[in-house]
């Protein structure tokens, strides 16, 4: 039997926990990192995503995620003064987010020239772009551009949003940016569908630029030698898109992320899964169908059948740039990435057996093994759920959270700006939570969300 008692007070405190275990792994990962060492401070950053995965679930359940009516009723001249509020909160959060991170970005773009004094992220996607303008063939070694032999590992979601800044003589990183704000205001459309009282809507508003400003300020040139904002706006197009219940955003989005990078291959199958099982399974196909030929259409035929062997290639090289990063010790003779405090990658390579590629191979193996039992965990646990399920949109989003946090934190490098987007997900833990109501007040709210 189905319990429609309204959830315990008990329960409704998981909410502040929610909140609390955000600010505690923001100010870990920014303002602490690797505050307490080189192995503890990975653990427990680690434990602190587990805890927020867990802790959004719990509240999770017994409530239901629904959002109200785009608009309230019209005309404006009928808006109640909450519905005001909640615009004028939105407006505001936003607009002064976006414009001091814009002055932000500017500045640090204007401190450092794209140039491989500093790193070989925006050289490389330079020569991505040029190429493709050229009509000369993308995926050979980037050898003549560089300077040195370097495989094309970057996918076409990586480089194709350039080539329009390269064409009109644009810097790259604004169009990163641009892609960021693009997937940011998507993010406050669904802020305002929530019908939060203002002050909440205000902080929600804000939070996706006060987790940017954090990034930005304590993490050396993330927007001066990197794009990886630009995957951030990825993946907030796609967890926008399925928290909407918008079939072609989230097509397009996932096919974005796809191309983008494999990271999160292993978690698509649990969320097309549910979706197919538990809600539409016309619109799974569609999404699925949609990826697969954008897929084969954009990397498969133009670019890897040219070389089928490519993507081994890639993957050696990972290896190999691994085992380079892991002989790059700083002053205090470890490696500097690897105990930088956001990976287990300081385990392996003080306990793990054998050489550094036996100790890399080990970890690899571990990392795919920990994202399959993920994956599979999750699914059992969904399926097994004896009392209401929750809804699967904010149960895949929320292991999505899970699933990143774990891809990261077993990476064989855990680079700190290939990190930021497991900790920006927690972005979306917090919305979820401030949306779920219980059951009988949704419909209620729901009923009254013109006034």
């Amino acid at each position: 039997m189905i319990s429609s008692s309204p959830p315990s007070a008990s329960r409704n405190g998981l909410r502040y926990v929610v909140y609390a275990l955000f600010v505690a792994e923001l100010v870990l990962f920014n303002w602490q990192r690797n505050y307490f060492g080189p192995y503890a401070s990975p653990a427990i950053l680690y434990l602190l995503a587990i805890c927020l995965v867990l802790s959004t679930l719990g509240f999770a359940r017994g409530r239901r995620w629904e959002l109200a009516p785009p608009l309230p009723r019209w005309p404006i001249a009928a808006w109640g003064l909450a519905a005001w509020q909640r615009l004028l909160a939105v407006a505001a959060g936003a607009l002064a987010g976006g414009w001091y991170n814009t002055n932000l970005v500017k500045r640090e773009i204007w401190s450092y020239r794209p140039i491989l004094e500093f790193a070989d992220i925006i050289p490389a996607l330079q020569a991505y772009a040029r190429r493709w303008l050229n009509g000369s063939e993308i995926y050979t070694p980037l050898t003549w551009e560089l300077g040195y032999f370097e495989l094309p590992t970057y996918l076409p979601a990586m480089w194709f949003p350039f080539i329009l800044a390269e064409r009109l003589g644009f810097d790259y990183r604004f169009v990163a940016w641009g892609i960021f704000l693009l997937g940011v205001l998507l993010y406050e459309y669904l802020v305002w569908r929530l019908h939060q009282p203002w002050p909440q809507t205000l902080a929600l508003a804000a939070l996706p630029f006060v987790v940017f400003y954090a990034l930005v300020t304590t993490q050396w040139a993330y927007v001066g030698i990197t794009v990886e904002y630009m995957i951030l706006g990825y993946y907030t197009l796609l967890v926008v898109g399925i928290l909407l219940r918008f079939w072609p955003l989230q097509a397009l989005a996932l096919l974005l992320c796809v191309l983008s990078r494999y990271s999160l291959i292993f978690w698509v199958p649990l969320y097309l899964g549910l979706m197919f099982f538990y809600d539409s399974k016309k619109n799974a196909l569609l999404i699925a169908g949609t990826v697969l030929l954008g897929v084969v259409a954009l990397y498969i035929v133009p670019y890897l059948s040219h070389n089928w062997g490519l993507f081994m290639e890639v993957q050696r090289s990972y290896t190999g740039a691994a085992v380079f990063e892991w002989k790059h010790l700083g002053v205090d003779g470890l490696p500097i990435h690897p105990y930088n405090g956001l990976g287990f990658a300081s385990f392996f390579y003080k306990y793990a057996p054998g050489s550094l590629y036996d100790k890399i191979s080990l970890l690899k193996t571990v990392h795919v093994g920990l994202l399959l039992t993920v994956v599979a965990a999750a699914a059992v646990v969904y399926v097994r759920q004896r009392t209401r399920r929750i809804d699967y949109r904010v149960y895949v989003v929320t292991i999505l959270k899970l699933y990143l946090a774990t891809f990261y934190a077993f990476l064989q490098v855990p680079y700190p700006y290939l990190a930021t987007l497991g900790l920006f997900t927690s972005v979306f833990l917090v919305l979820i939570t401030a949306g779920l109501r219980p059951a009988a007040e949704a419909g209620k709210e729901l009923a009254t969300a013109g006034v």
